[in-house]
């Protein structure tokens, strides 16, 4: 993921006051991203209705979550904002 900013025309449809977010630049095959529909290209904006302006604070908010924990996320793909809810698991293994 690559931090990205957001156009303050698509500021004011999101709940969180954010002005960036990370740019999806790889999804693993069968893990909990892909199995949420997040796509290459997707903005993550919002991560338990917070903001996800750097990869710091998606780890810290991951920090407490656990293996089977739902967890919603927010994305902008095509200027439109979508809700998503993502299942965490176990990481796939690395071939």
């Amino acid at each position: 993921m690559q931090p990205v900013a957001i156009p303050a025309s698509l500021q004011g449809k999101l709940q969180a006051a954010a002005n960036a977010g990370l740019i999806v630049l790889h999804v693993e095959s069968g893990g909990a991203a892909d199995k949420a529909g997040i796509v290459l290209g997707d903005v993550i904006v919002e991560l338990q209705e917070k903001a996800v302006p750097d990869t710091d604070t998606i780890q810290e908010l991951l920090a407490s979550a656990k293996v089977g924990d739902s967890i919603g996320a927010a994305v902008l793909r095509g200027g439109a904002l979508l809700k998503l809810s993502v299942s965490l698991g176990e990481r796939p293994a690395r071939q």
